[in-house]
């Protein structure tokens, strides 16, 4: 039986505030403040300003501090020992041992001092929409039509099964029968559908395909994703496969998190096109309170510790049925009053012209773009919703989307990348439960479903391991890709597609284990630094290769070693979800003597890490430390089963009899 939503809205709230206070326990640990930085570069771009600072502290370096590409930055100035004067803030962009660059809208101006300070802030926002969201729920104002949330919620019954369309023509003839049958199944359904397809099965193909059908139906669309990456995925693909695709498109969030090649959809830039360079006011300079004292610090960490402790008890009292929390109470919707002007015209004139939307889940919300009319009638709702990798966003963040369609297509992989949350409490893995999730485990929808599962990615001996752990040996190579090889796209000459590093027993241990943003191996790091050399040495081309780990310092430091080659991909999982290279080398980091695997228990990390390799896979790691988990230990046993297992000590000696150069 489903939750009534008034449960359902006081759970989450109980969930969300014990995020919050996650959150804010991160960010009085995680407060970077780098003093003494001086101004070396600034430089105009597309996107605004590029700022390079350097930090001249002799003692340290920036690659041992808990900052990393995509962080909020704050540039001020300090005027007391106890306050700092904030001048804009903006996203990082780069980072090595003594510079970081920060990408900053063009508006701001930056007085002339010797020394700036530069501040890693926490990011408010996602949280404030999550709870205007359940402020939403709990007293919806739907337009007519867009009751997605009242299905969900089992409020209402689920319209029946309808057949898939039988005559459809396609514009992309090498969609297979089972992609052919999800769009024309998707596209038939009044109210909800369903495409589940493990990796490489060709999702992002279908979502084109429906797209480019709802277009000739003069739908208008919003697609949603959880992160950039899977937005640009699609977009990506988009101008490949649909030549005039792209110019109905127009993407909600900054300029500045997208893909270079894409910076022309983003909203701001189609504004700039259609209506000329905008007249942008900055903020006036505010004086802001220094990072606390270390004892500072601890008394706000036990206020939150307490706070922690009465939502856990609120959770319990909940779970028994004995109280029903009230926090919801205190929600507000975000205000509109800074929207003035003109705005109302331009965006009615935007959406118009562009009517295929694409926005982060998150960001879909009506405190920004989309709380404007889309057309003439004052309408305010799209004709369809697609929400792309839907296993990665939090069931509450997909509601945000949820009420403003009339209709939903959900895709994703049920063993893909979780949600990322911070909090590490019993009760708030019910948080990482999934609209997705939710929906399989109720039965209520299996009629809904449509399933792809013939892959065009990985070679057979790669797609094995997933497939029978994940996929209950589901999963079908292609003939065109089951056999695919290195070779093909190297001078390598019968090269095994899949390849072992094996650190144990060579004292190659990790640093901060009990850290998961300082938690690295310095020693794996020169292992695949090795093994990328030895890779382009044997002219595998840089775009063909991305290295992955679970651990943003190790991709941090990988990436510091890796500089010179600006095509090769280095990343945590997220960044690469629905994304492939020919060739991807894993770094599992954990080597310890108590067996402790760390982020890697979460098995889908491992399933998503492993499923962007196309014709070759190298994983780097301390088989000792990794067996010490059940279902690690089966990986471990199939690839000394089928991998060329090479121990890291004997690398260089190994690799100087597999190359030919």
């Amino acid at each position: 039986m489903m939750e009534s939503r008034k449960d359902f809205i006081e759970k989450q709230a109980i969930l969300l505030e014990l995020e919050k206070a996650a959150e804010d326990e991160r960010s009085l640990e995680d407060r970077v403040t780098l003093q003494n930085c001086s101004l070396s570069l600034a430089t105009t771009c597309s996107l605004g300003k590029m700022l390079t600072f350097r930090w001249d502290d002799q003692n340290s370096k920036l690659d041992d501090q808990k900052i990393f590409v995509g962080d909020i930055i704050i540039v001020g100035e300090q005027v007391s020992p106890s306050y700092f004067s904030t001048y804009f803030s903006g996203f990082l962009t780069r980072i090595d041992s003594k510079e970081v660059s920060i990408l900053v809208h063009k508006g701001h101006s930056l007085p002339s001092i010797p020394f700036y300070v530069l501040q890693k802030e926490p990011d408010g926002a996602s949280h404030r929409r999550l709870r205007a969201i359940l402020n939403h729920l709990a007293y919806p104002k739907r337009p007519p039509g867009c009751d997605l949330d009242q299905i969900f919620l089992g409020e209402m019954s689920i319209p029946a099964r309808r057949d898939p369309i039988q005559d459809l023509n396609f514009n992309n003839h090498k969609l297979n029968e089972l992609q052919k049958h999800a769009v024309k199944f998707a596209l038939a359904q009044d109210k909800v559908a369903f495409i589940l397809g493990p990796p490489g099965t060709g999702k992002t193909t279908t979502i084109i395909e429906i797209l480019y059908q709802l277009r000739r139906q003069n739908k208008r669309v919003l697609v949603a994703a959880p992160g950039a990456a899977a937005l640009d995925n699609i977009l990506e693909k988009l101008g490949q496969d649909w030549f005039d695709g792209r110019s109905v498109v127009v993407r909600l969030g900054h300029p500045g998190r997208t893909e270079t090649d894409l910076v022309p959809l983003a909203l701001e830039k189609v504004q700039e096109q259609i209506f000329g360079p905008s007249h942008y006011k900055p903020k006036e300079w505010t004086v802001m309170k220094a990072p606390p004292s270390d004892e500072e610090r601890n008394r706000k960490l036990s206020e939150i510790n307490n706070r922690v402790a009465k939502l856990e008890e609120a959770f319990r009292e909940y779970e028994s049925g004995s109280n029903r929390c009230p926090l919801v109470a205190s929600f507000y919707p975000v205000s509109l009053k800074r929207y003035y002007g003109d705005m109302l015209s331009r965006m009615l004139k935007i959406f118009k012209s562009r009517p295929l939307v694409f926005s982060a889940v998150i960001g879909a919300a009506r405190d920004g773009p989309l709380a404007f009319p889309i057309d003439n009638d004052n309408n305010k709702q799209f004709d369809v919703l697609i929400i792309d990798e839907s296993s990665q966003a939090l069931e509450m963040a997909s509601y945000i989307p949820l009420q403003m369609a009339q209709k939903v297509i959900i895709v994703g992989d049920p063993k893909g990348l979780p949600p990322t949350i911070l909090s590490k409490t019993e009760t708030s893995k019910e948080l990482k439960k999934t609209l997705l999730q939710r929906c399989l485990e109720c039965k209520r929808f299996d009629d809904l479903q449509a399933l792809l599962k013939v892959q065009y990615r990985m070679n057979l001996d790669i797609m094995q391991w997933p497939s029978s752990t994940f996929y209950s040996n589901e999963l079908v190579a292609d003939e065109a890709i089951k056999n695919a090889k290195l070779d093909d796209v190297s001078s390598l000459k019968q090269y095994p597609a899949l390849v072992l590093i094996d650190t144990k027993n060579s004292g190659m241990l990790e640093s901060h284990p009990d850290d998961e943003f300082l938690c690295s191996n310095e020693h794996e790091v020169r292992v695949v630094v090795d093994y990328v050399n030895f890779l382009r040495k044997n002219n595998v081309k840089q775009n063909a290769i991305a290295i992955i780990t679970p651990y943003k310092m190790q991709a941090k430091m990988i990436k510091n070693q890796l500089s010179s080659l600006n095509n090769t991909v280095v990343s945590d999982l997220e960044g690469l979800q629905g994304r492939e290279r020919e060739v991807v080398i894993l770094s599992l980091v954990r080597s310890n003597d108590i067996g402790d695997v760390g982020l890697l228990e979460e098995l889908q990390l491992i399933n998503v890490a492993i499923t962007r390799a196309k014709r070759h896979l190298a994983i780097v790691c301390d088989t000792k430390t990794i067996a010490s988990h059940g279902v690690l230990e089966k990986l471990v046993s199939y690839l000394y089963e089928k991998a060329k297992v090479i121990p890291a000590k004997e690398l260089q000696e190994n690799l100087e009899k597999m190359g030919t150069a």
